[in-house]
């Protein structure tokens, strides 16, 4: 019995520990309830938060990276093309000549 709580039953009481992370709440196939607690120490808890905020920014930092990084090849490649196809002021004595063997 769950006199006095809002819980009919400890099923329920167990099941909500589970959904609010308060314990790690595992049901076997023969019905059997397994609950273990999960300790939240405060500071625990902010320097895991500090950690996964600093990895965000990271991850945020490298994916801005990679995007200039694509944008300066995608420039290098219409100037190579342009630069080939006679387009815009490219030096003649640059351009390649072929040596006799």
């Amino acid at each position: 019995r769950m006199n006095a709580t809002k819980w009919v039953t400890l099923t329920e009481f167990v099941q909500y520990l589970g959904k609010e992370s308060i314990c790690k709440v595992d049901q076997d196939d023969e019905g059997n309830w397994w609950i273990a607690y999960l300790y939240r120490d405060p500071d625990v808890v902010r320097r895991q938060k500090a950690l996964e905020k600093k990895e965000k920014v990271q991850r945020d930092e490298d994916e801005r990276t990679s995007l200039m990084i694509e944008k300066q090849k995608r420039r290098a490649r219409e100037m190579v093309g342009a630069s080939t196809t006679g387009e815009g002021d490219a030096d003649p004595s640059a351009t390649a000549t072929s040596l006799p063997a």
